[in-house]
């Protein structure tokens, strides 16, 4: 290795995709469940406001509001998003 090259790492060619991130083990995301544990296809209202940063009454509003939810009330983020969507569309007249 020339001086030149001294401290450079190999960062891949192209095409190379980097590694995902590894939580440490006993980690948890921002609903205080470990990462992998949630499903973002069937979140409680509590994980659903806390991953949002929005009061669980608020979600719980939006649920009793119209939300479609899933077994055992579960929310689907995806879902979730497109039916806060709609209604500020129609809200705005758009």
């Amino acid at each position: 290795m020339s001086q030149g090259e001294k401290g450079v790492k190999n960062l891949g060619g192209p095409g190379d995709a980097p590694a995902a991130p590894v939580a440490p083990p006993g980690a948890t995301g921002p609903t205080g469940v470990p990462p992998a544990a949630m499903n973002p296809a069937a979140l409680t209202a509590a994980q659903a406001a806390r991953l949002l940063g929005v009061a669980e009454e608020a979600v719980r509003d939006h649920v009793a509001a119209g939300l479609p939810v899933g077994p055992g009330e579960t929310i689907n983020l995806v879902h979730y998003a497109a039916w806060l969507n709609r209604r500020l569309k129609e809200r705005d007249g758009d």
